[in-house]
């Protein structure tokens, strides 16, 4: 019996199942009767390691990044900030550049927080396997296997694979890819998807339309200055993500390069500025606030001493007008 299926027979959220057994936050008497008699019912039992984390709890939550900057973690914070809202939790979010000497490191391994949310791909493996020993993880940025920590990724190949259907459906074949920090796991998996589709459409790579950038708005305005200076288009530019997309809309814009008539081009996040770009960029959609979300039930799952699978997230293609 896990907290998920306590709270579902209870019809409260899991968070809240957490701090009633743990004799934390207010709520009314109903509700905890409702939840113990479910308790009882099902023979729960409190994992004794779960209570002792309990009672030396910091009721803190650690949300530690790579970068502190940018519209994507703007949204994945918002979820993470309404996740622990509901749980009593406090959270607080930590930068992991530094290595070792970084204050999410020195956070995590002095066990100042419960448990910690990790998308700092740059944060080696054998760094989160020696944190895992001390507390729980959930990461967002690779495949990593402890019995400590819990994964949700993203399945980058639907979306890539959209993308490529749509363009052979409407008859294009010169299709280029900017890349983003090539270490990366999801720059790995897009960039893998988007090689095997082509290759399942009987397209080859077209290495003069292959850039790499680093998924920032400036490695989008680098690759626009060499396309122009070449004036040599790819008939779609598909970008590993959003910000590298925008910086190449508006950079072949300024120079009076017209998207999509002149070239089309698809990010990859879903952010919503680029909702607001003249033409809407087409885009990967996958809910940032959600995984928030869900980031922090896992977590507090795992806390109450439970286990819960390893989860992957479905992306979606969106068209728009930057698209043909």
């Amino acid at each position: 019996m896990t907290l998920k299926r306590i709270a579902e027979l209870s019809g409260v959220s899991p968070a809240t199942v957490s701090n009633i057994l743990n004799n934390k936050g207010k709520f009314s008497q109903a509700t905890r009767d409702r939840v113990y008699e479910v308790v009882a019912r099902e023979s729960y039992e409190i994992n004794g390691l779960a209570r002792d984390l309990r009672r030396k709890s910091t009721g803190i939550i650690a949300l530690c990044l790579e970068s502190l900057k940018g519209p994507f973690f703007s949204e994945l914070i918002e979820g993470v900030q309404e996740g622990v809202r509901s749980a009593n939790y406090n959270f607080i979010v930590a930068s992991s550049y530094g290595g070792v000497d970084s204050s999410a490191y020195k956070m995590l391994n002095e066990q100042r927080v419960d448990g910690a949310i990790i998308f700092a791909p740059s944060m080696p493996d054998d760094m989160l396997l020696t944190l895992a020993k001390k507390i729980p993880l959930i990461v967002l940025d690779r495949q990593i296997s402890h019995d400590n920590i819990n994964t949700i990724l993203l399945n980058n190949a639907t979306g890539i694979n959209q993308i490529i259907n749509y363009c052979i459906e409407h008859n294009f074949t010169k299709i280029g890819y900017i890349s983003g920090i090539g270490f990366h796991y999801d720059n790995k998996q897009r960039l893998q998807s988007f090689k095997d589709a082509l290759n399942h459409h009987g397209l080859s790579l077209a290495t003069e339309y292959m850039f790499e950038g680093d998924f920032t708005i400036q490695a989008g305005r680098e690759v626009a200055e060499k396309l122009y200076q070449s004036n040599n288009f790819p008939e779609v530019m598909v970008c590993a993500n959003d910000e590298m997309a925008i910086g190449l809309i508006a950079s072949l814009q300024d120079v009076g390069v017209n998207i999509p008539e002149h070239m089309s081009v698809v990010g990859f996040d879903n952010l919503t500025i680029g909702t607001l770009l003249k033409p809407r960029l087409a885009t990967v959609s996958h809910c940032k606030f959600d995984l928030g979300v869900l980031a922090v039930t896992n977590l507090l799952d795992t806390l109450a001493g439970n286990h819960p699978d390893n989860v992957v997230v479905e992306t979606e293609f969106v068209y728009r007008e930057s698209l043909k």
